[in-house]
């Protein structure tokens, strides 16, 4: 039986009425001060949020296990909350919830909260417990249903042990399969149950879960590699040796099994279930299943190119200094080593970006067959070009995707490996699937995407974008100008709409000048208005990682350590972490921010005669209509820049800060909904039944 002090009768809700999982959460988290579990609801909230934000918890069958392994916890409980309702969670075969159980774990107890898991997971394996759960209305009897061993699921069971296995090779193709064979074959023949995990050329097959390795008696890791995840086996008893040992001596080593395994309580065989045709070729139950979400794939690949970003920015960004205090010439001449630095890190930057993005996003949708057509696609975005005549010099208005197209192109990448994987295979032809077909026609598929299909009507996109730009500086409505210029500086960073901004800007400075004199001062006005939007992304980043760093990620918290220096330099790419970790938030608010700057900028006739970027602007500000003093257009300049990231902090703060709030949250969205279009979209939403308890951060 469970100990009472962690479930008992009073811990079982049969009657909830939450109608959604962020209600369902917030339920929990108030049931956690209740029980005196947490002495605030908002840590006990923000605990589930961040483990759901990893991968759902949502199980199979209706079922869910969302958990909570924080500081603030004090003691383990366990809840059982079965809703009125089902509630859509993100399930492995996209039910709908009827049952959660969440387990609440104080941050020090490791081996606790595997414990309970996997307890719970193996109970819910149990078609008679499924069932007990979700019709009984006795307490006593669902708890019981989790504390008790199935004795009949054991009984018909004969099996003597229960060994898991990785195997691995170098190629990993023939001996990583062979001696997977070898090793079940066996097993299978002393009678015992067996599972062998695959590190091959194709990523993960069959990987151990955490039920396996509960259940087993011993590990035999037979690979020539390192294999990976092995953090996963810290309790159990493991048998190494090479690959090929097991193909030619099983005998041997079983030996070696037998004498080192471990004795396990209450051991289940569960079988695998055998998937319906149905559910063989249900390629979003099969993602689900195989893979991470894609968010946690968008945060692999972040995780991997955020070093990249840091490094090439934050070189580019000192030797920028050194540049102002002593001179450009002044180093040119005495250092120039700094400006190759510079020249390689920055280009490193631009050329890295993209490719590392993607691939390490496909990689993490579908191991090692996405990796190589992930590279490729984001080395597809640099080649995305294009230029056009402006008075009478070509000038590029694309010059690659950016971060975005990168992006983009790893989740393509994923899913057509991950389509590749599901539908193209053959034991017998494995080695020509991996190490041809795979990475060679994914990789020409996925370019043609990215150069093609998506490149080629994105840069048509671009230069009605510039065309447009430049007749409507000759409107009486100019200011939309500097509005448009300021929205697509901070929409991408870096990518194809902040290029084309910064083209058109650009080619408008130049042609403000008759040499070194200016001739049309009006014509430095985009340019200017370019970087009064730029700035603000850096300082922006910078606030919210002070004002939210109880919710967000690692990498937003430390893009915002130095991504303020990065744009008051000109360099905006330092606040792509958060943007990445949060577009649907962060991108509408930097638009917005970037869009009232520029407007203002523009509209206020402030231009600059010094090119550079960020503050390196600011020396050169001027009135271009003449009507304001050199110092106060420089003060100007500053606060209509301040204003910007003052409307994209606030929106940002706003929008997490509500989504904490989801009775909040959806009422807004419902708002919005009506406002943008104009009365069209007026659904008539049921009065929520739940009593939502709003979280205050």
């Amino acid at each position: 039986m469970i100990d009472q002090n962690i479930l008992n009768k009073d811990c079982v809700i049969l009657d909830s009425q939450s109608q959604t999982k962020d209600q369902a959460l917030l339920e929990l988290a108030e049931l956690g001060v209740k029980f005196k579990v947490v002495k605030k609801s908002q840590n006990l909230f923000e605990g589930f949020l961040k483990r759901e934000s990893e991968f759902s918890t949502g199980l199979e069958s209706g079922f869910a296990i969302p958990h909570a392994k924080i500081s603030e916890i004090k003691k383990p409980m366990i809840f059982i909350v079965r809703y009125g309702s089902e509630i859509e969670w993100g399930t492995l075969d996209n039910s709908k919830v009827k049952v959660a159980i969440a387990l609440m774990i104080p941050q020090n107890s490791n081996s606790e909260h595997l414990a309970l898991m996997s307890n719970i997971s193996q109970r819910l394996l149990a078609a008679e417990v499924k069932k007990i759960l979700k019709t009984s209305s006795d307490p006593q009897e669902i708890i019981e249903a989790l504390s008790v061993v199935e004795v009949a699921t054991q009984a018909t069971q004969n099996y003597e042990g229960y060994l898991i296995a990785i195997t691995g090779c170098p190629a990993g193709v023939a001996h990583t399969y062979m001696a997977a064979k070898k090793i079940e074959d066996f097993a299978k023949s002393k009678n015992w149950k067996v599972k062998v995990e695959k590190q091959g050329a194709a990523g993960f097959e069959d990987k151990l879960t955490s039920e396996d390795i509960v259940n087993a008696n011993v590990l035999l890791v037979a690979a020539d590699i390192n294999p990976g995840e092995m953090e996963r086996f810290t309790e159990i008893p493991i048998v190494k040796t090479s690959v090929a040992e097991p193909i030619h001596d099983m005998t041997k080593i079983w030996k070696q099994l037998l004498s080192a395994k471990r004795e396990v309580a209450n051991q289940q065989f569960q079988e695998i279930a055998k998937t319906t045709q149905k559910e063989k070729f249900n390629f979003k139950v099969a993602f689900r299943k195989q893979t991470k979400t894609l968010k946690n794939s968008i945060l692999t690949g972040i995780s991997y190119v955020v070093p990249i970003i840091v490094a090439g920015t934050t070189i580019v960004a000192l030797i920028t200094i050194i540049n102002q205090i002593f001179g450009q010439e002044t180093v040119a001449t005495n250092a120039n080593w700094l400006n190759k630095l510079s020249d390689v890190s920055g280009g490193a930057l631009s050329i890295l970006l993209a490719p590392v993005l993607a691939g390490y996003i496909a990689y993490a949708m579908a191991d090692k067959p996405g990796l190589f057509p992930g590279f490729l696609s984001g080395l597809a975005c640099n080649a995305v070009s294009y230029s056009k005549m402006v008075d009478g010099t070509e000038t590029t208005i694309v010059g690659g995707l950016g971060f975005l197209g990168g992006l983009i192109a790893g989740i393509i990448s994923g899913y057509l490996m991950l389509a590749a994987k599901k539908w193209v295979k053959s034991k017998k032809f494995q080695g020509v699937l991996t190490w041809f077909v795979y990475p060679v026609f994914g990789s020409l598929i996925v370019m043609c995407i990215i150069l093609f299909v998506i490149g080629t009507p994105l840069a048509l996109l671009i230069s009605l974008i510039f065309d447009g730009l430049t007749k409507l500086q000759t409107t009486n409505v100019s200011f939309l100008v500097g509005l448009i210029v300021g929205m697509l500086c901070v929409i991408d960073l870096g990518g194809p709409f902040n290029k084309v901004a910064w083209a058109f800007s650009f080619a408008s400075f130049t042609q403000a000048f008759d040499g070194n004199t200016v001739v049309n001062a009006s014509l430095l006005a985009p340019y200017t208005a370019f970087w009064a939007a730029g700035i603000g992304t850096g300082w922006t980043t910078a606030l919210v990682s002070i004002l939210c760093k109880k919710i967000i990620t690692k990498e937003e918290q430390e893009a915002g350590k130095i991504s303020w220096i990065m744009s008051s330099l000109g360099i905006t790419e330092g606040s792509i972490p958060m943007m990445l970790a949060d577009p649907f938030r962060v991108i509408p608010s930097f638009m917005v921010g970037g869009a009232v700057s520029g407007a203002l900028s523009y509209a206020l006739n402030l231009g600059s005669t010094i090119t550079g970027g960020g503050f390196i602007t600011v020396a050169g500000v001027i009135s271009t209509s003449g009507a304001l003093s050199v110092g106060v257009a420089i003060l100007l300049f500053i606060v209509i820049a301040l204003i910007g990231c003052a409307i994209s902090t606030g929106m940002i703060v706003g929008l997490k800060l509500l989504h904490l709030n989801p009775k909040a949250e959806a009422k807004v969205g419902r708002i919005l909904a009506q406002v943008f279009t104009l009365g069209i979209i007026n659904v008539k939403f049921k009065k929520e039944k739940a009593k939502v308890t709003e979280v205050k951060v």
